[in-house]
Formats: C-alpha cells, structure tokens, sequence
C-alpha cells in the first residue's frame, strides 16, 4: 500500500512538473 501511494504521488509530481512546463512555455511565446 506504501508503495502505490508513493508511486502514485510520483507521478502525479512529474505530470505537475510537466504542465508547469508546457505552460511556462505556451506562456513564453504568447507574451513574445
């Protein structure tokens, strides 16, 4: 149980990590 609990919120961390990411980007070239 410890295991999928500390998978699941590595994933959910990387797929945070990933938007973040793109809308950092999609935002970058908006504003230029």
């Amino acid at each position: 149980m410890a295991f999928s609990v500390r998978y699941t919120r590595k994933v959910n961390l990387t797929v945070h990590f990933i938007c973040s990411y793109y809308m950092a980007s999609w935002g970058t070239i908006y504003l230029q």
